[in-house]
């Protein structure tokens, strides 16, 4: 009786997530753990803050959480609404790859090929011999490397080809 009053005792504690040690689900202090501390934070921030530069950092931040935990829906609405009322600049060609590879993964040919064009709509004068190089930290610690080729945009993240974009 009293082993069995253990067991029971000790599942109810791993159910509730206090019991972290023995089950295969709990994520250490780092990696998704530290990016749900941020995001949590951020969301916080948001609120509060008033700086528009800080506000488009934050939102970019937020929507880069929902992508990496795998919430596409929520990704591609975060970043469908961080692109409204903001001009043409780096976050805004990201937010756009990001929805390129959530068409992509989802198979939406329509809506990737309507993004290229976006993309590439923006008319800019290549004075490079090869390519240009835009790197950018996000504040959940992301390092993005976007190259500009006269072909093509090859986008990495965390030093890893994130997508590649051709006209």
């Amino acid at each position: 009786m009293r082993k069995i009053l253990i067991v029971v005792c000790v599942s109810i504690l791993c159910l509730s997530g206090g019991c972290c040690f023995l089950s295969s689900n709990c994520v250490s202090s780092s990696g998704l753990d530290r990016d749900f501390e941020r995001f949590i934070s951020l969301r916080k921030k948001l609120s509060e803050e008033r700086n528009e530069r800080r506000i488009k950092n934050i939102e970019f931040a937020i929507a880069e959480y929902y992508f990496k935990i795998n919430d596409f829906v929520d990704a591609r609405l975060a970043f469908e609404d961080y692109k409204k009322n903001r001009l043409a600049d780096l976050h805004i060609l990201l937010a756009n790859c990001y929805l390129y590879k959530i068409a992509q993964t989802a198979g939406q040919a329509q809506i990737t090929e309507d993004l290229k064009k976006e993309i590439f709509n923006k008319q800019f004068v290549l004075l490079f011999d090869r390519y240009k190089s835009i790197k950018y930290k996000s504040l959940l610690g992301s390092q993005y490397e976007i190259l500009y080729f006269v072909d093509k945009i090859d986008v990495f993240l965390n030093g890893d080809v994130f997508v590649q974009i051709v006209p």
